[in-house]
């Protein structure tokens, strides 16, 4: 579906013959587009919905990579999350995607802030192995080994929990 999207687009946009555009191309790029949206829908549902400044799409390695990575994900509750960062890697089999570079997250009430998360699609589960910091109105909460399950709602710190409450945080 992503491929014949993206190849209209690309060839519409840059090339105008189909052979001018597979000569456009690096050896290993199949596809390479600026400007990205692609959506998730499982039974109708949207799951998430994924914008990025640049997509590169390599068949052979079952991936899409992007820059300047924007993701939507939908929550049953009506409410959205949202996941930036610099880089993130798509694995075009199972969804999963990974995200990393001055990764925030930001949510009804908080803003969490690290190095890197993965998105793991089949769970709908928000995982990280690296600190993270979590601002919130008057808390700054840190840790490593988080966990935030979409589905649920849960959140969970697995290893150096910090807790700072009573902050001031001034918005803007």
């Amino acid at each position: 579906m992503v491929v014949g999207v993206v190849s209209v687009f690309v060839w519409h946009r840059t090339v105008r013959t189909p052979e001018g555009l597979v000569e456009s191309l690096p050896a290993d790029v199949d596809i390479a587009m600026n400007n990205v949206h692609h959506e998730s829908t499982k039974h109708g549902v949207r799951q998430w919905a994924l914008d990025a400044e640049k997509a590169v799409y390599l068949n052979a390695e079952n991936k899409v990579l992007f820059d300047d990575i924007s993701t939507h994900f939908f929550l049953k509750d009506g409410e959205t999350v949202l996941l930036t960062g610099r880089k993130g890697t798509l694995n075009t089999e199972n969804e999963d995607i990974d995200i990393t570079g001055n990764v925030v997250v930001k949510g009804k009430g908080y803003q969490l802030m690290t190095e890197s998360l993965f998105y793991l699609h089949q769970d709908r589960v928000i995982v990280s192995a690296v600190p993270v910091m979590i601002l919130g109105e008057r808390l700054r909460l840190s840790g490593c080994g988080m966990q935030f399950d979409l589905n649920s709602g849960r959140f969970s710190l697995k290893e150096q929990v910090e807790l700072v409450y009573g902050l001031y945080r001034k918005e803007g």
